[in-house]
């Protein structure tokens, strides 16, 4: 619910500023071919995995890095350093796409990401200071890896898809749920099963594995000659309701990756729940997220975003009292947090 809320109200208010002049600089394609099926498919395949790669770590990284010498300010610091790389590199790549080539940037963002989740495997060898930096660098090549990858991949199946943007959007969103719910359980597993590993060889080995096919099935798109004007990015950024939209998203992404480092200790030493056990748990908050998206995306198109924007925010706020809960609520009890991690 609380990443669901944010992105979807970002992106069709977003549009209403500059789509008029930035959907002039893409043309209209013709009905879809069996090709664009199979790519659509694979890039959705893609991006579940990429997405999953956020989420794994969630489960076990915390404890691992804990014993290995990291606090937990330490460890949200490592877990935040990707995400704030796709933040700064997002849009200096997105300007720059057009140059470099959606395909190749594609190519690129996978063959990164892929190989960095694989080098992290053999951090388990080692431990201090030096696990420490090198978890900050690889954090930061695979965050620039999902800049580039984020950026391309919408804009291929956006200029794909032109004529069916509505539907390939709201299957990418789908993608990215279904990746965040699956990670966190599935690397539970895997690290129950390998140790710590494990879960990152899996993963890294099949968005590796899959670079010889995105080569042969995916193409140049038509907007790879296109240049985005830099007045349709000052008026975006300019824009006040941009602005107000940003902010809710920053606070709704929050309110959830804030319990990141955090949370799997908490229930570790609260409930005495397994490595996998704690994974399930983390299943909550991703499945709500998908299963809302696909109950509020037909009404989305027929109501105003800011009933949305405000009842997702009273969401979160309401459910960070009671994750813990609050000291003057009571005790912890499981199914309460539990409820609140869905909330």
């Amino acid at each position: 619910t609380r990443r669901g809320m944010a992105n979807q109200h970002l992106r069709v208010q977003g549009t209403d500023s500059a789509s008029d002049e930035s959907v002039q600089l893409i043309e209209k394609r013709p009905g879809l071919r069996c090709r664009d099926v199979l790519t659509f498919a694979l890039c959705w395949m893609l991006y579940f995995t990429a997405t999953a790669v956020f989420s794994v770590l969630a489960p076990f990284f915390p404890i691992e890095a804990g014993a290995k010498g990291a606090s937990s300010l330490v460890v949200g610091a490592i877990m935040s350093t990707s995400p704030l790389c796709v933040v700064i590199f997002s849009p200096i790549f997105g300007y720059y796409l057009p140059q470099m080539g959606v395909k190749s940037s594609l190519l690129s963002g996978v063959l990164l990401i892929g190989g960095t989740c694989v080098l992290f495997a053999f951090l388990s060898k080692l431990s201090g200071i030096l696990f420490i930096t090198f978890c900050f660098l690889l954090e930061l090549v695979s965050g620039m890896g999902n800049a580039l990858f984020q950026t391309s991949i919408y804009t291929h199946v956006s200029t794909l898809f032109q004529g069916h943007y509505g539907l390939s959007m709201g299957l990418m969103e789908v993608a990215a749920g279904l990746g965040y719910a699956a990670g966190p359980p599935m690397g539970g597993a895997l690290y129950e099963l390998g140790g710590f590993p494990l879960p990152f060889l899996v993963i890294g080995s099949i968005l590796l594995g899959v670079l010889p096919i995105l080569c042969i099935i995916i193409k140049p798109t038509d907007c790879e000659k296109d240049q985005i004007p830099l007045k349709i990015i000052r008026n975006v950024l300019g824009n006040f309701v941009v602005i107000c939209l940003v902010l809710s998203t920053i606070i709704g992404l929050a309110s959830m990756t804030l319990l990141t480092p955090i949370f799997s200790p908490f229930l570790n030493k609260q409930f005495n729940l397994s490595v996998y056990q704690i994974g399930l748990v983390s299943l909550l908050d991703s499945f709500s997220y998908v299963l809302l998206c696909l109950l509020t995306g037909p009404l989305y198109d027929k109501l105003p975003p800011r009933p949305f924007i405000i009842t997702g925010l009273v969401l979160c706020s309401i459910a960070c009292f009671f994750i813990g809960p609050a000291p003057y609520i009571g005790t912890s009890r499981l199914w309460l947090t539990l409820v609140a991690d869905g909330t």
